[in-house]
Parts: C-alpha cells; structure tokens; sequence
C-alpha cells in the first residue's frame, strides 16, 4: 500500500481570520471515473478568483490606512492559499510587515501563522517551525480572547508539523493543549478541526475505531456550523479508513461525496489530493493504466502549486506501479525522485516506505549491493519512527487530557458551589447586617422616645405644681381681699 496524500485544511474565525488546521487528506477515492474538465487546467479556479484579486489590487492602490492595506494583503493571501502557497505567503508577509511598524501582535501573529501554515502546505518543515514558535511567542506575550485564539490556532499547527514528521506523541500533546482552549473559549469550528487532527493520529495508528470516533464528531459539528472545507476532509478520511479495512464500497461512497464538495468549492488542493487518492485506489485494485492516469494528473497539479509533499507521494506511487508492471528502469527514476523530495523536507515515513520499495526494486533486478544499501537506510529510520513504547504513550496522553479535563469540571462545578456558597453567606451577612441595624435604629428611636416622654412628663408635673401654687395664691389673694373688704367695712360703719 502506498503512503498517505497528506493535506490538511483551514478554517476561518469570522471576526480574527485566524488559519487553524484540520485534517490529513485522502488516502483513496472511488473507481468510478469522474469528469476531470475542470481539473485538468492548472489555473482554473485562480482564474473564478481574478475579478475579487482585481478589485482588492485596486483598492489597494487608493488605500493609505495602514490597518485597511493589511486587511486587503490578507485578503489577497486567501485568494490565493489553495491556488498558490507561494503567491499567498508574499501577500501574508506584506500584511505581517504592516502590523509590525503598527506594533500589533495579535495581527502580526494572524499573517505570520498564514505563512507558516502554508510552508507546512508546501512540505517546508523547518521553515514552518521557526515562524510557528514565533507566532506562538507573539500569542503568549499577548492577552485577551483575540491572543486565546491565535495560540489554539499555532499549537494546533505545531501539532500537524509533529504528525506530519511521524512524532505523533508529540503531535497530540499539542492538539490535545489547543482543545483546552477551544473548548474554553466555546470556538466551534477550532474544536471541529482538532477532533479531527486527533482522529488523524489514531488514523496512522491504525486505531481505526477511535479515529472514526473523533471523524464522526469532527463531522458532526463541521456540518453544524456549515463548513463544507472541513466536511469535505473528513469524509476523505473516513473514507481512508474504509478503504484500509478493504470496505471499498463504504470507501467510494464517502470518498466521492468528498470529492463532490472539493469540487463545488473549487479547492485546487483539494482536488489534486483527490486525483492522487483515486490513483491509490485504483493501484490497490490492480488497475494501474487508470492509477497513472490519474497521479500524473495530480503531479501536475501538485507542481503548479509548488507542493513537494503532494509530488513526492505522487512520484513514489507512479514508481511503485511501473515497478509491479516491470518497467524497472522508469521505477527508479521516479522513487529516487520521490526520496529525494522527501529527504529535502523531512518527511521521514514515505521516505522509509519509499527506501523500501527501492531495496526491492533493486533485490528484483538482482542488484543486490544496492538492495542491501537501500534496506539498510530503510531500516535505521524505521527503527526511530516504530518504537515500542508508541502506542502506550498515545494512549496515556489522551487518558491524561481526559483525567485533566475531568479534573477541571470537578474544579469548575466545586468553583461554582463556592461561589455560589460565598454568595449566600454574603447575602445572609447582609440580611444580619441589615436586620441589626434595623434593631439598633428601633432601639435607639425607642430610648429617644422615652427621654421625650419623660421630658414631657417632667415638664407635664412642673406645670401641675404651678398651676396648684397658682390657685394656692389666688386663693390667699381672694382671702386677704376679703380681709380687707371686711375692715373696709368695719371703719365706714357709723357707731
């Protein structure tokens, strides 16, 4: 069997246009023959983008807002991510030099991640890592949701770069690091992406039910949201696994939906990925005339669009089948193609697979020196990329981010016991707080109310006391009058 068509998607925030990685693309398409018009020309859907490209470099020209030009060159990158990663690296890295003189991280680090990204896209592995680690850097100097996001975004690239250089171990540990924020910031579509980058992994352990586990939510929530792109890699990749399990008719029918969508949605990557998968499908089956019909078809393709990866996994299968049909000496020029393309990017499991086939080759045509040459190197890297303790690292690394996950919903739910415990002692505090209060304003009004009542009472009796010391002298006044009244009388009386 020959190795994977690896690519992986991109989807978009609305808001940030922040690139996160999805899927690893098809493996096998269907047997069935498929009109290939518009496949067949290499500038097809760069020319359905040509009107939008005209208006964006017009507007351009006008534009003197640094902010607005940076958000036209990201546009322009866009335009061209699936056409041409070379083309759209330049207009990222237009759009990064301007958020740098703007001293905007968030935005340096969007453009400069785009550029990353797109050297995975185009099998230029080291370079992708120095400008991810960079990226990364920018995102943790950084704070808010907008830097929350970008970072996702960045570790989950880092993570296909692991997967893509067979380190799967290290692979998850980063998708499984950038679900915590998806899943934190409730981003659907990050979310969707990193399921699927997770099913990938147990997909080239040939775990097949967790991967089809992790496919089928990625698909789920994909079609949700209404991301056709995402839909369209995992149902390639579910179609691999059926294809792998030699269920070909499960394998045709997801694959061909696959291709349907890579088609309406004039994904030139995605299309040449298909035409490669067709071919393997078609190698598998024995039906090499039309599986070399279609790899030269998708190494064409592969070529335009400067993907070593795709050319490199295409010249291999196209070397592999003129090697079972016996045209040896064409077999060998094209493996040796294939290695040397792989050797260059670092792509170290179809380099091993590749060096394989080469050794037999050569065992074949009883150039033994050279067979014994070939297996030698084939087996010093199949030896660092098939350890042991793989399988039972994998695995632990996902029961940990499981047992951390669990652990921070318990965190979580204990948190919101709390605080909701915190609220209610502080509302109860505050009930006492008041209700106290309320008593000592009754107390304190009371006791006023009292001291009033005894003034008035004391004043009350003052008043009684006078009034009584009034009638007592009105009473001897009346008296002493009467008194004198009666000697008044006494001494005008004749005698």
């Amino acid at each position: 069997m020959n190795p994977e068509r690896v690519q992986r998607i991109k989807t978009q925030e609305k808001q940030n246009c922040l690139l996160v990685p999805c899927v690893k693309s098809l493996k096998h398409l269907c047997v069935i023959i498929l009109s290939l018009f518009t496949l067949t020309n290499p500038f097809y859907n760069l020319f359905a983008q040509t009107p939008k490209i005209d208006s964006l470099l017009t507007a351009l020209k006008a534009e003197k807002k640094d902010t607005t030009r940076y958000n036209i060159f990201m546009k322009l990158g866009d335009c061209y991510q699936n056409q041409t990663p070379n083309t759209a690296n330049i207009y990222y890295t237009k759009a990064a030099a301007i958020a740098e003189v703007i001293k905007d991280n968030i935005r340096r680090g969007e453009a400069i991640s785009r550029v990353g990204w797109q050297n995975i896209v185009l099998g230029k592995y080291k370079a992708a890592d120095s400008i991810l680690q960079l990226t990364l850097e920018l995102a943790e100097s950084s704070s808010g949701i907008k830097a929350q996001k970008l970072k996702a975004a960045v570790l989950c690239s880092i993570g296909v770069l692991y997967e893509d250089e067979s380190n799967l171990s290290q692979a998850l540990d980063y998708f499984f690091k950038a679900m915590k924020i998806f899943e934190m910031t409730k981003n659907e579509s990050g979310q969707a992406s990193n399921f699927s980058d997770i099913g990938i992994v147990y997909m080239d352990e040939h775990n097949y039910t967790q991967a089809l586990e992790y496919f089928f939510k990625a698909l789920k929530m994909f079609d949700t949201i209404g991301d056709k792109n995402g839909q369209a890699h995992v149902l390639g990749n579910i179609g691999i696994i059926y294809d792998d399990e030699k269920n070909y008719q499960q394998a045709i029918d997801y694959d061909f939906k696959s291709l349907k969508l890579f088609q309406d949605l004039r994904n030139k990557i995605g299309q040449a990925i298909s035409l490669s998968n067709i071919g393997s499908v078609h190698e598998q089956m024995g039906n090499y005339k039309q599986a070399l019909d279609y790899l030269f078809k998708s190494e064409q393709m592969a070529e335009t669009i400067g993907d070593k990866f795709g050319q490199a996994i295409n010249l291999g299968s196209i070397g592999s089948i003129y090697s079972k049909t016996g045209n040896f000496k064409a077999s060998e020029v094209y493996l040796k193609k294939a290695i040397a393309i792989d050797s260059s990017i670092g792509d170290r499991t179809d380099l091993q697979q590749f060096e394989t086939y080469l050794s037999q080759l050569y065992d074949t045509t009883h150039r033994y020196q050279l067979a014994l040459e070939w297996f030698k190197k084939s087996s010093v890297l199949k030896d660092s990329l098939f350890n042991i303790n793989k399988d039972e690292t994998i695995t632990r690394k996902e029961v940990t981010f499981k047992f951390e996950r669990q652990q921070d919903s318990i965190k979580s739910a204990q948190d919101k016991k709390d605080a909701v415990a915190t609220s209610d002692k502080k509302r109860q505090e505050f009930v006492t707080a008041s209700v106290s209060i309320g008593l000592l304003f009754v107390l304190i009004f009371s006791i006023l109310l009292f001291n009033r009542f005894r003034i008035t009472q004391k004043q009350k009796d003052l008043i009684e006391i006078q009034k009584g010391d009034v009638e007592k002298k009105n009473v001897l006044i009346e008296t002493q009058k009467k008194l004198v009244e009666e000697k008044n009388k006494n001494h005008y009386c004749p005698r």
